[in-house]
């Protein structure tokens, strides 16, 4: 009878896996070799696609490789950010992930999402940081946000605001707001904030809440009255507007972020490519003053203070939005 070795089997698995460590080993050092896709799971022209384009262009030119930027949006976000979860986990397929898919839509969208933020995708390098501005009409009875609230208590689901769809980051804030201020006002959600300004400029309603890179011309000009920034401090682009703070409702401050994100298989050493290369993007001047200029602030946290950022960020946003049981457009 003819004896088995039950050591040769194993032996050779061994060696399989040592070989395809040291494969993946020296694909890493070659890292990267062609161009890099950064996929932007939002319509092309909005400041996350902007600040996108812009992080590509300068993280090309540290790569000494092209980063193509391809637009892919649809459920929120959930469309771009489930290729990149699935996609091969080489560092080729990098993702722009934001408080939407990363931390909100795995409360709204729950099982029906593609992908699971906190285990398909890894964290590479923050970006940038993005908090609303809460806008009235320009010929708007109320010019403080203050009188907006006196106004809003006054009348209970009479005032009307805009956002850009049920559970996007613009309808939390309002949410937060209403809940800290005592107040109720009729949520209106759009197919994105576009729409809603306009609707904001034509009358149709009275409020929305909006990043300054929408909003700012329109005040500028005088067509749109600003009454708060929900972020911690005043924007420079904008350093007239007080905070929600300044009126009395810090606790209803919401900011919005922007960060890089790759397949959560992607091979140490090429993580370690990406972020260095990022750390160094991110503190270009070019990149931060244009950040400040569109209404944001630059937001350079690298891989593991922003993995423990998003963490924080689940901790506060989930009981939130499961109490408020918001549902996708």
């Amino acid at each position: 009878m003819q004896m088995t070795n039950p050591w040769g089997g194993m032996a050779r698995r061994w060696i399989l896996a040592l070989a395809a460590c040291s494969a993946a080993a020296v694909f890493a050092q070659d890292y990267p070799s062609r161009p890099v896709t950064l996929i932007v799971p939002f319509p092309a022209g909005g400041i996350t696609d902007v600040s996108a384009r812009l992080v590509a262009k300068k993280l090309g030119e540290e790569l000494k490789q092209p980063v193509v930027v391809e637009n892919r949006p649809g459920a929120g976000a959930s469309i771009g950010a489930g290729l990149v979860a699935k996609a091969a986990p080489n560092g080729y397929t990098l993702l722009v992930g934001t408080l939407a898919n990363i931390v909100v839509n795995s409360y709204v969208y729950k099982d029906a999402l593609p992908y699971k933020p906190l285990t398909d995708l890894t964290p590479v390098h923050g970006t940038m940081a993005l908090p609303l501005v809460v806008v009235a009409k320009g010929n708007s009875p109320f010019k403080t946000f203050t009188a907006m609230v006196e106004s809003a208590r006054a009348h209970p689901d009479k005032l009307t605001y805009g956002s850009a769809g049920a559970g996007s980051v613009a309808h939390l804030a309002a949410e937060l707001m209403q809940a800290q201020s005592k107040v109720s006002l009729v949520h209106v959600p759009y197919k994105g904030s576009s729409p809603a300004i306009t609707d904001l400029l034509g009358g149709n309603i009275e409020l929305a809440f909006d990043y300054a890179s929408s909003t700012a011309p329109h005040i500028k000009s005088g067509k749109l009255t600003a009454l708060a920034v929900t972020g911690p401090t005043r924007l420079a682009s904008l350093p007239e507007v007080p905070t929600l703070a300044e009126a009395g409702f810090a606790s209803a401050e919401v900011t919005s972020w922007i960060g890089i994100f790759a397949p959560a298989a992607t091979p140490r050493a090429t993580l370690d490519t990406l972020s260095s290369a990022m750390g160094r993007v991110m503190a270009n001047k070019e990149v931060v003053d244009t950040m400040v200029a569109a209404g944001g602030t630059a937001f350079p946290l690298k891989p593991a203070e922003f993995k423990t950022f998003i963490d924080r960020e689940h901790k506060r946003w989930k009981p939130i939005i499961e109490k408020l049981d918001i549902k996708p457009n």
